[in-house]
């Protein structure tokens, strides 16, 4: 049986500009997620019968645990850098961004259930990816989005890269 009704509308989730913090204001968040690392990093070590010489195992196993991946995607594309960050669960309000010429800081926390877990293993409820840029490029006209699960920045270059990478072609 046909019928002729329109197909649903598939509906987007809504965009927000967003503005990087200073790179000073991020460090108590950092010291936020460096220190439940570190304090789960611990209690494994207790776990293990506090044997020695396993401290970067129980410090990688503790950030696969409490840290979110983050996948980023970086292109260059004329006068700017692009960048895609895909944040899965996380809310605008939950993160933090820093922007430097070379670099952007990601840092976040959310707030989860103690109930949600995803194949009986706890979400992670922090964020942490630091991101090196190839070039410097202008923190101050930087343009970042934020749609559900994604962040995209334009980061433009540095009249001095722009400058010298001319300078050098010819």
């Amino acid at each position: 049986m046909k019928t002729d009704e329109a197909p649903k509308a598939v509906r987007k989730s809504p965009t927000f500009k967003l503005t990087a913090s200073p790179p000073d204001s991020l460090r108590p968040y950092l010291e936020e997620v460096q220190t439940a690392i570190a304090r789960r990093a611990y209690e494994l070590f207790e776990a293990g019968g506090r044997r020695h010489g396993h401290d970067r195992e129980h410090w990688f196993r503790a950030e696969t645990e409490l840290l979110a991946p983050v996948h980023s995607h970086l292109t260059e594309s004329g006068d700017a850098l692009n960048l895609r960050l895909t944040i899965d669960g996380f809310k605008k309000t939950e993160i933090k961004i820093g922007v430097e010429s070379r670099r952007v800081v990601l840092v976040g926390k959310r707030q989860v259930s103690s109930s949600a877990k995803k194949n009986g293993i706890p979400y992670p409820e922090l964020i942490l990816s630091v991101i090196d840029l190839p070039l410097d490029i202008s923190p101050k006209k930087t343009v970042i989005q934020f749609r559900t699960g994604m962040l995209t920045f334009e980061l433009p270059r540095s009249k001095k890269t722009s400058t010298s990478a001319g300078t050098h072609a010819a």
